[in-house]
């Protein structure tokens, strides 16, 4: 038995099923590897051990640095707790084709035992049955070696690539609520804008889930003229060329064809500024590019608005 002393592994119901063994078996021998905590807990499992007279049988075995050291040889393993989630001493000891002897606890035992195939499953606290399966399993030789070959074949269900399938098989079948996305990345926000080349600006948008064939559109504000841009894993592309300076450009996400059109926000977007336009955000809060002037009126005219009063005040101390 591989479990610390704690009241939620029940070892005293192990060891009380046991003194059943001994009575019809008396050179049986329970080892029990775990830790106690030095509380009630143990003492209280001493004292049982003590007052059951099994003090020649029952022996709690030092820390093992190999799991060899604990299972092999052994006739069966035996699971009394009171619950689990999932026990990988069940796993530990038939991959050393040990067969396990468990009561039918919640919850993970019955996922890996089958009756009489690589061990059994006996109804909780029905210390009578544990031990008529551990008698009949320490019995017959043949019985053992036929549990021990079907414990190690349960292994194999166990491996690391059918872990991985049963979870994409059971991810694939989910039918709950859409995912929850962070503010950080809402849908209809711009999250990333660059200039590729030129006139060429590559934007990264969030797209709500029930998009079906997503479109940007681009409106040259003032003018009638519309641009619509397929919006592919949330990428599109738009060349903003042939505009003339001070023209302006809003954006909208339209979700499925002939859909309603929804304005792009400017959120908290990583951008890469071009020389002849502006990416900025409107009064509204949402995403805009202006086709600037030239550079130099551009420069002066950010010189003359921002610093002239103190290029001013520099001139004058002097």
């Amino acid at each position: 038995m591989v479990a610390r002393r704690h009241p939620k592994k029940r070892v005293d119901e192990a060891v009380r099923a046991f003194r059943l063994v001994v009575d019809k078996r008396p050179s049986a021998r329970l080892e029990i590897y775990g830790f106690g905590y030095g509380d009630r807990e143990e003492r209280v499992i001493d004292d049982l051990v003590d007052e059951l007279g099994l003090g020649a049988q029952v022996h709690f075995g030092a820390f093992a640095s190999k799991q060899s050291e604990i299972y092999e040889g052994a006739c069966v393993t035996l699971l009394t707790s009171a619950s689990e989630g999932f026990p990988l001493t069940i796993l530990e000891s038939m991959a050393h084709s040990c067969p396990v002897i468990s009561y039918d606890t919640n919850f993970g035992p019955r996922d890996a035992i089958v009756d009489d195939v690589n061990g059994y499953l006996v109804p909780f606290g029905d210390q009578a049955a544990l031990a008529e399966r551990i008698l009949t399993v320490m019995e017959s030789t043949d019985l053992r070696k036929r549990l021990g070959a079907g414990a190690l074949a349960t292994t194999e269900h166990f491996g690391q690539e059918e872990h991985v399938n049963l979870w994409r098989e059971a991810l694939a079948g989910l039918d709950g609520p859409p995912v929850l996305r962070s503010s950080l990345r809402a849908d209809y926000e711009v999250h990333a804008a660059r200039w590729l080349d030129g006139s060429r600006l590559e934007l990264n948008v969030g797209v709500p889930l029930q998009a079906t064939s997503p479109q940007l559109v681009v409106h040259t504000r003032a003018s009638t003229e519309v641009q619509s841009i397929p919006v592919i894993d949330g990428q599109a592309v738009v060349d903003l060329g042939g505009s003339s300076p001070d023209t302006i450009f809003d954006f909208s996400l339209v979700l499925e064809p002939a859909g309603s059109e929804r304005r792009l926000a400017f959120g908290l977007p990583h951008v890469v500024q071009h020389g002849h336009y502006l990416i900025y955000s409107t009064k509204m809060g949402n995403f805009s590019v202006k086709h600037l002037a030239s550079l130099r009126k551009r420069t002066w005219s950010l010189l003359d608005r921002r610093n002239w009063a103190a290029i001013a005040r520099r001139l004058r101390r002097r």
